[in-house]
């Protein structure tokens, strides 16, 4: 198979390419891409191969990142670029795909070789079925869903400096802040409360996150919950339009088990449902059931941690 070249800014996430792209490949065809203006800077990557482009433009612009990594590849002859399924990963999967004029699989759960054929497995239908797709283009761009892989570890080394031509900037970075990162970094939590439509207040909402923080737990949403409610933000979706999770116990609290959120959460270890409606398609998906009001269950669990 030829060179595969992975792309991440998130080191976790840029480990979890190389082991998925060790599922395709021997480590000596693995190659890794970081893009940044400090050409001498030492950095961490998981690939012993990892080529540095110097690039004037801020990685935030995906336009230009894209272009620097079309260009990257050609010049390694990668024909494999695997990317990561996040917000970013997406839409940098479709730029990249049209500047190498390839094929591109986004939301892909795991990759496998299959003869001459990559094999990508992904949710289809609103996560109610599994497909199986492979590429039928010459080169490819794979965007692999967040968790989907156990990260590799990185080593700290002075990488390759590749000598390309880099996109030009069409965005200026006018201010930068901090990202509250409390409850955002969801798909990590061993723990997981998901909050869903059976919360009718947010200061009920406000009390498991509360919990959540004192179990040293994470605390999670369905769509509305952050799309139209505004109780949280968009990073703290479970499902298809979100993030998926895989936490020793998921919590879910007042969901429905709509089949794009239940995509999010299955791989759960265990699953606890709380809902008021026994026929709750959720009901019978999870391990455990209870039915109950939701606003119960939380004072109940808070009352046993005092």
């Amino acid at each position: 198979m030829a060179s595969i070249l992975i792309y991440s800014d998130n080191s976790s996430l840029a480990g979890e390419l190389y082991t998925a792209a060790l599922n395709l490949a021997g480590s000596d065809e693995v190659s890794a891409l970081q893009i940044g203006k400090d050409e001498n800077a030492v950095t961490v990557s998981p690939c012993a191969k990892t080529y540095f482009v110097e690039q004037q433009a801020d990685i935030s612009d995906v336009a230009a990142t894209a272009t620097t990594i079309a260009n990257v590849a050609k010049k390694i002859d990668a024909k494999l670029v695997l990317l990561s399924s996040d917000r970013r990963g997406k839409e940098l999967a479709g730029r990249l795909g049209q500047r190498m004029q390839c094929s591109v699989i986004t939301n892909a759960d795991s990759v496998r070789v299959d003869g001459d054929n990559v094999l990508v497995s992904r949710n289809a239908l609103g996560g109610a079925i599994v497909e199986e797709v492979s590429s039928k283009t010459d080169c490819s761009v794979i965007a692999i869903s967040p968790k989907g892989y156990e990260s590799a570890q990185g080593e700290e080394h002075a990488p390759m400096i590749l000598d390309v031509e880099t996109g030009s900037s069409t965005v200026s970075v006018v201010e930068r802040s901090a990202k509250d990162q409390k409850n955002s970094d969801i798909s990590s939590a061993d723990i997981l409360f998901v909050c869903g439509l059976g919360f009718e207040d947010e200061s009920n909402v406000t009390k498991v996150k509360q919990l959540a923080g004192e179990m040293n737990a994470g605390c999670a949403c369905t769509k509305p919950l952050a799309t139209d409610k505004k109780w949280f933000s968009e990073d703290e979706i479970v499902g298809i339009s979100g993030k998926t999770c895989k936490p020793s116990l998921a919590i879910l609290l007042g969901v429905s088990g709509q089949v794009q959120f239940w995509a999010g959460i299955r791989d759960a270890k265990v699953v606890v449902a709380v809902n008021n409606d026994e026929n709750a398609a959720i009901m019978g998906m999870s391990d455990y059931s209870f039915v109950g009001d939701v606003e119960d269950v939380v004072s109940g669990l808070k009352a046993k941690l005092v």
